[in-house]
């Protein structure tokens, strides 16, 4: 896994607290809690529009992030590009930069075989 190898740990699906009475569960955390890490993978809509209603729950997971305290928090996406060229990661980045704070934003792009995708 990618993860593994570029910080030479390994890494799980956990719950965290993210507050009094709320957990919620992470798609990858590193074995000593200090990386955070959350996949997500949209698309572009059929016109070629910026899918508002599946973004929200990055807004969440933005969110719940915000809420733990960790060394590294980092999310995912899998970059979706539109008839036009425009990357969805960095239209993304470009609306919603002033919510990430400490949050890494990494795009994933799919190559055509797992050794030729990119980070």
């Amino acid at each position: 896994m990618y993860l593994n190898r570029v910080f030479n740990d390994s890494f799980y699906e956990k719950s965290l607290v993210v507050d009094d009475n709320k957990v919620h569960k992470f798609d990858l955390v590193s074995s000593d809690n200090s990386i955070v890490v959350e996949c997500k993978s949209y698309t572009w809509t059929k016109d070629d529009n910026f899918p508002f209603a599946k973004i929200s729950t990055a807004i969440e997971t933005i969110f719940y992030l915000s809420r733990i305290i960790t060394d590294r928090k980092i999310i995912v996406f899998q970059d979706d590009f539109n008839k036009k060229g425009e990357s969805l990661v960095e239209t993304f980045i470009r609306r919603y930069d002033g919510l990430l704070d400490d949050v890494d934003m990494w795009a994933y792009k799919v190559g055509d075989s797992i050794e030729n995708d990119s980070v």
